[in-house]
């Protein structure tokens, strides 16, 4: 098992690198201003206004902020296909860091604009080819490495994302978000799931002030 950043680490402890500034990634820059404007890397003040602007910027992009290093260690999995993709952004970041993906969304942005019920009320933005499909469409895709990124709280997304892909022959997952705790992303039967699995990278990433994020890889086999 692969183990870095033993200590949580939040967005405003970064240092971009080359590898940022060759991926379309309007949500880092965006992070960066703030920063700049309150006093830059490691600010508390910073820090503070980065998080007041937390769920304004999720809901333009994404729930996790994509950096050269985590795009890095989701795309040497690819092919990947995500499931619970939002608005794409995460699927256009990796695929400019040279991954093959695929992402699925039940209610993709610009689907069904005129149908309240099958609205995406999270997201309005699309920046990926993100195909109309729920939780079942991991298992037309077991070659893939599975990509789960933020699954939504208390929600059986994931956790059927994941036994769809397994039963199907799924190898490899993928998850983002803060770990072990059902009321902040996904459900319990996911990390129970996750538990039994060998994990074979595991470490913080760069996320939202006041949350540990991490990404996690374990082998579904």
């Amino acid at each position: 098992m692969v183990i870095e950043n033993p200590a949580p680490i939040d967005i405003t402890d970064y240092r971009p690198t080359g590898a940022d500034d060759r991926i379309h990634n309007p949500l880092l820059k965006e992070i960066r201003d703030i920063m700049d404007r309150f006093g830059g890397s490691g600010s508390a003040k910073a820090r503070t206004f980065v998080a007041m602007e937390r769920q304004s910027l999720i809901g333009q992009y994404a729930f996790a902020i994509p950096t050269a290093d985590t795009l890095d260690t989701v795309a040497r999995r690819s092919p990947l296909v995500e499931i619970g993709a939002g608005s794409g952004y995460w699927a256009m970041c990796l695929a400019a860091a040279g991954a093959d993906i695929v992402a699925y969304d039940i209610f993709p942005p610009g689907c069904d604009p005129f149908d309240i019920s099958r609205r995406n009320w999270q997201f309005r933005t699309s920046y990926f080819d993100v195909r109309k499909g729920d939780d079942n469409a991991a298992a037309d895709h077991p070659d893939r490495a599975l990509f789960l990124c933020w699954p939504p709280p208390e929600n059986p997304m994931g956790s059927r994302a994941l036994d769809a892909y397994i039963r199907a022959g799924g190898h490899t997952v993928i998850v983002i978000g803060q770990m072990n705790k059902p009321v902040v992303m996904g459900d319990a039967r996911l990390f129970e799931m996750l538990k039994d699995m060998e994990v074979v990278e595991r470490r913080f990433i760069h996320g939202w002030p006041g949350f540990n994020e991490e990404i996690v890889i374990c082998k579904c086999r």
